[in-house]
């Protein structure tokens, strides 16, 4: 009744747009510890252990296992237990009238037309895909742990620039107004410099702010309530970013726990399909009952009952129609998700490589803004040059500085994205041990 499931043909490239010199990635399990920061371990270490979203995943599971076994049930012989006393007084010389029985009773349904076997084939792939949900769960929340982390160290590495840029257009407003005293410089050139401050500390106070949003947001990922820890760390430049082979994209039908997923609901749907089939066609179930009672010392009934739908108002075909229609559904989100992870995986990709060209630039660029504003703040100090000049070498350098640590946060934000498109350090093994799921046998 059940038909043969068949993983959906989607259309995968033979490679990605970013050649890679290996067929898998390179991605450890604990692929975080790469990044070379020990606050950044010790904080996915307690988002595994505390996250509500992971706990949420893990007590999926087990209401996912209770119903397997649940399912399981049907293919033993149930067995119960009867028992009854039963009395009365009389009036006559006889005096009390009593009587017992007591009884087992033992059931089996035949599944003739496999409908249990397909129920249970059901359940089985319902805890795999729970099992799955987990793992994509947990990748997510240990992505979310990283870029939280890494915005953090971004918020104050502004905050430093921020703070070495008050203090130079601090000591520069100084010797404009000196000058401005003694007639050489305008109010003009005095303004623009009190304005280029202002907007220095402006920066500043935006840096504050996204530091301790990123550190309430760290907070809730690891079990706390926001405003509540203290997260300490190194610069951003001492983060590493580590090289990751991105593997051939038909890898990912295998990593990505999502995928994985999406086809263990698909195999779910396709046994439903057997189990409202087989519920088309007749059901027998063998009974034996055993009884011993004060009047009969002994007795045994055995009996068969076949049961088979007549009319039921087309209830039993529209179904079979709700779990085709169901399976089709599944096999679109199925398409979809895998070509959503293609896609996640081009992103990071090109996120990586524009990051990286970024950085290179902007490392010159910041190099040479260096030399030219130390210049100009000399000559502008004897004289030689005007305000204008001076200022715009002071708006250059700040620019400069911000978007490099901001290319360096996109490095780092980008290899991220990268590892988890992957999938993570999850693999093969990981998978092959959650689809040979095979719960022991509970007994009640």
């Amino acid at each position: 009744m059940t038909p043969d499931y068949l993983r959906p043909d989607t259309p995968i490239p033979p490679a990605f747009s970013a050649q890679s010199v290996s067929s898998v990635p390179n991605i450890d399990a604990d692929w975080w510890r790469a990044f070379r920061s020990h606050t950044l371990t010790r904080l996915v270490t307690k988002a595994n252990l505390h996250n509500n979203e992971i706990g949420a995943a893990v007590h999926r599971i087990e209401q996912a296992r209770a119903s397997f076994k649940i399912a399981r049930s049907s293919i033993f012989p149930f067995l119960g237990a009867t028992g009854d006393v039963a009395g009365s007084n009389r009036q006559d010389a006889l005096g009390n009238d009593r009587s017992s029985t007591a009884g087992a009773a033992l059931s089996y349904d035949v599944d003739l037309f496999g409908r249990n076997r397909a129920a249970i084939d059901s359940a089985r792939a319902d805890v795999e895909s729970r099992l799955f949900d987990r793992e994509a769960v947990k990748l997510f929340v240990q992505a979310e742990v990283a870029n939280n982390y890494i915005a953090l160290l971004l918020a104050r590495e502004r905050l430093r620039i921020a703070n070495e840029t008050i203090a130079n257009f601090t000591d520069v407003l100084r010797v404009a107004e000196v000058r401005f005293k003694a007639g050489d410089i305008t109010a003009l050139d005095v303004a623009r410099q009190k304005s280029a401050l202002a907007a220095a500390r402006a920066l500043r106070s935006s840096s504050v702010e996204q530091g301790r949003n990123a550190q309430n947001a760290l907070a809730v990922l690891i079990g706390d309530a926001a405003g509540t820890i203290s997260i300490r760390g190194p610069r951003l430049a001492a983060l590493r970013v580590p090289k990751i082979a991105a593997g051939q994209p038909a890898a990912l039908l295998y990593r990505r726990p999502d995928i994985r997923r999406a086809e263990s609901d698909l195999i779910a749907a396709n046994a439903d399909i057997g189990v409202a089939r087989a519920a088309l066609f007749p059901s027998l179930e063998l009974s034996l009952d055993a009884a011993i009672s004060s009047y009969n010392p002994a007795s045994l009934i055995s009996a068969g009952s076949l049961l088979g739908p007549i009319f039921q108002g087309g209830r039993l075909r529209a179904g079979v129609r709700l779990s085709e229609a169901r399976k089709a559904e599944l096999v679109e989100t199925y398409h979809r998700t895998v070509l959503v992870a293609l896609q996640e995986v081009e992103n990071a990709l090109a996120a990586v490589e524009g990051a990286q060209q970024r950085f290179a630039d902007l490392t010159v660029a910041l190099r040479e803004s260096r030399k030219a504003h130390k210049m100009s703040r000399m000559r502008y100090g004897v004289g030689s040059i005007d305000y204008q000049t001076l200022l715009d070498a002071q708006r250059t350098l700040l620019a400069n500085e911000d978007s490099l640590a901001l290319a360096r946060f996109d490095r780092l934000i980008g290899t991220v994205a990268l590892i988890r498109a992957l999938g993570g350090g999850w693999g093969e093994q990981q998978s092959a041990a959650i689809s040979s799921y095979q719960p022991a046998v509970a007994t009640d």
